[in-house]
């Protein structure tokens, strides 16, 4: 048993397995295996960071938005370089959960902060799913050659389609309008 407050990295990837189970669950999956090795499974939960060097005075709790058996991203309002080295784990009241190394791969400024995407010094383990396929060799040709994405149609284009039609609404009020004021 490690000392009260040592960080332990588990080789089986138990920190945030558990994470990934939920998020497995979850409807929302991202598979551009074009691009990606592996689905993304979209699912918020509160993490605690670090950099690998740093100590508790160092934890910063964000807020994860995707998770893969490779990697996790997450939203910080601190700017973290590729390159850089963190420690990442499940939130929890006691700190109980153990650490995973990951590093920073790439980061993005939005609205929330910065979209911070880490690979995992050791991936999480591949948990068997029938009604998921994710590997390499379950894509179609045309799939791999085409860049296509192999996931269902994203939820934002109903949105995108409500939002184009209430503008197209406006407008047609506004015109009709101005032409009524002309008459």
């Amino acid at each position: 048993m490690p000392a009260e407050g040592a960080t332990t990295y588990p080789n089986d990837g138990a920190g945030l397995a558990g994470l990934m189970a939920c998020a497995r669950q979850s409807d929302e999956v991202d598979r551009y295996l074009a691009k990606r090795g592996s689905a993304r499974f979209d699912f918020q939960a509160p993490l605690e960071i670090r950099p690998a060097s740093g100590g508790q005075e160092d934890l910063l709790c964000v807020r994860m938005e995707n998770i893969s058996h490779r990697g996790i991203a997450f939203w910080s309002h601190l700017d973290y370089e590729p390159g850089t080295e963190l420690d990442v784990r499940e939130w929890t009241n006691d700190g109980s959960r153990d650490w995973m190394r990951a590093t920073v791969v790439h980061n993005t400024r939005g609205l929330r902060g910065f979209l911070i995407g880490a690979r995992f010094a050791t991936p999480l383990p591949d948990l068997p799913d029938p009604g998921l396929d994710d590997s390499p060799e379950s894509r179609s040709p045309e799939e791999s050659a085409q860049g296509e994405p192999a996931a269902t149609p994203s939820r934002s284009s109903p949105i995108i389609a409500g939002s184009v039609l209430c503008m197209l609404v406006a407008l047609v009020w506004v015109f009709g309008q101005r032409v009524a004021d002309v008459l």
